[in-house]
């Protein structure tokens, strides 16, 4: 997996969930899986996708962002209880 700063990217679905369930700014969130400080949730592989529980200070509430670990495009953003 890569790991340089700058490998994340928002999709257009991603960049609409997350403006619609958080008010993190897709900066903020690049720079958080960039820098690897969320939780896994584990991988999807035959999609090669991770599932990254991260905490939103300005929400005060976590969020689930799943990302193409090859590409680092995040396919999307959802709330926690998307996730059981």
């Amino acid at each position: 997996m890569n790991t340089r700063f700058g490998f994340s990217s928002l999709t257009r679905h991603a960049q609409v969930r997350l403006e619609d369930r958080t008010t993190i700014g897709s900066t903020h969130l690049r720079q958080i899986l960039d820098t690897k400080s969320y939780i896994s949730l584990g991988f999807e592989s035959c999609f090669d996708r991770e599932h990254c529980l991260f905490y939103s200070q300005v929400d005060d509430d976590c969020f689930v962002a799943i990302q193409d670990i090859k590409t680092g495009s995040v396919i999307t953003v959802l709330p926690v209880d998307y996730q059981i």
